[in-house]
């Protein structure tokens, strides 16, 4: 579900035109929407419920981190997932505390753990051994107790594409099945640590509930052999990677991954933890970018834009497919010869879609590409020391401004400083 549509043969987020809005401030431009936000939120936290289980969603921060979109997340009970120090702050600038988000990554710092741990964080996920040992001697230190969750690698293979793959053996997430019973018995030995859960998190962009379903069984197992070493433990925390729709209808409804994993929480004690991103984010925006030049190279056309990987970098990282349509028109394809929408960069792998059948589409024209919501804006560099794009949030008839585009002035300030 989005809520971008055309209205008069204009692309329209909401009651506001996209046009209207870029006439204002510019392209590249990322463009939000806070109806389909909510709805997908409701959408997760509804489809459990209905089935008996209410989950704890935690917003995965990666996906789009803009404090703005953080608020309205907020607003609505949600809970946070973070992975990094930054993500932490952005958090605790919001909220005020972090007694609902669960504090995840692989390399946590000695100062990020000390002040997730200051703030009373909710859950501390704990990806190795010596990370627990670290969480111990930091929690002495402070004169508290740290609540831990132990991240298990399952070993299962999710699908997806190869870099977003994270349940693997080899990978570098989590403590391997194997090892986990030890880990487990470690915490008894260490001061200073209590054992709140169990954490999964197998990929993302999953497009069939097993893997998650497997994840789930593989926790409960954990905690059922191990008896009273993990009678602490209070959640389950299954991840996230919950499918968006990028190129029609991949993956099921919502529903069908509660169908599958709610039922193995019936009667238990432990309480479910989903940390959606994607599904909740990614069609809530498109990013706007203006046709700077068009040209033929041999039998292709090339669309030669304003935005380009430094603001969308999924099409080249991972070969991910966005729908591309014109601002103005009715959005449909008309085969016009196979044209290649390209960025500004220095970069023959600067690219937003390939091989695509767009309208007639010339100099000057505005392009809409869809599913960029998540992992779009959270993602952008300063390659080529462009500046990032500025982000707009829709609430029904209004919108504002949420992130200024950058200036040359904000890209060498921190050089400057230096001099």
């Amino acid at each position: 579900m989005d809520c971008f549509s055309y209205s008069s043969g204009t692309l329209c987020c909401e009651n506001v035109t996209a046009e209207s809005v870029v006439t204002e401030v510019g392209t590249p431009l990322y463009l939000y929407s806070t109806r389909t936000i909510r709805h997908q939120f409701q959408a997760i936290k509804s489809a459990f419920c209905d089935r008996g289980i209410e989950p704890l969603v935690c917003y995965s921060v990666k996906a789009n981190s803009n404090l703005a979109i953080l608020s309205i997340f907020l607003e609505m009970g949600s809970g946070f997932d973070v992975v990094s120090l930054a993500e932490l702050r952005r958090v605790i600038e919001v909220t005020g505390d972090l007694s609902r988000t669960v504090h995840a990554g692989v390399a946590k710092g000695d100062d990020e753990i000390a002040l997730s741990l200051e703030e009373r964080v909710m859950i501390l996920n704990v990806e190795s051994r010596g990370e627990l040992e670290r969480v111990s001697r930091i929690a002495g230190n402070l004169g508290c107790e740290a609540p831990v969750a132990l991240r298990v690698n399952p070993s299962v293979d999710a699908g997806a594409h190869e870099y977003i793959r994270t349940g693997r053996l080899g990978d570098k997430f989590g403590i391997p099945l194997a090892e986990i019973d030890d880990a487990i018995a470690a915490v008894d030995n260490l001061p200073a640590v209590s054992l709140r859960g169990l954490h999964v998190h197998v990929g993302s962009q999953i497009t069939d509930p097993q893997p998650h379903s497997q994840g789930a069984r593989t926790l409960l197992d954990i905690i059922d052999r191990n008896g009273a070493r993990t009678g602490s433990c209070d959640w389950i925390d299954i991840g996230g990677g919950f499918a968006a729709h990028y190129r029609g209808e991949e993956p099921l409804p919502v529903a069908a991954y509660a169908e599958a994993i709610a039922p193995l929480f019936a009667g238990r004690p432990q309480r479910l933890i989903v940390e959606p991103g994607r599904f909740i984010m990614a069609n809530a925006g498109v990013l706007l970018t203006r046709v700077v030049e068009m040209k033929r190279s041999g039998e292709r056309t090339l669309v030669i834009c304003d935005a380009g990987m430094n603001d969308l970098l999924r099409p080249a990282l991972y070969q991910a497919w966005h729908r591309i349509v014109p601002v103005t028109g009715d959005g449909t394809s008309a085969a016009e010869g196979i044209s290649d929408v390209v960025g500004p960069l220095c970069e023959s792998g600067d690219f937003l879609g390939l091989s695509r059948d767009l309208p007639g589409v010339s100099c000057g024209d505005l392009l809409a590409v869809h599913g960029a919501g998540a992992y779009g804006a959270s993602m952008a560099s300063n390659y080529n020391s462009r500046p990032r794009a500025a982000e707009v949030l829709v609430d029904g008839d209004r919108w504002r401004l949420v992130r200024r585009r950058e200036t040359y002035d904000d890209l060498v300030r921190i050089e400057r400083e230096l001099s």
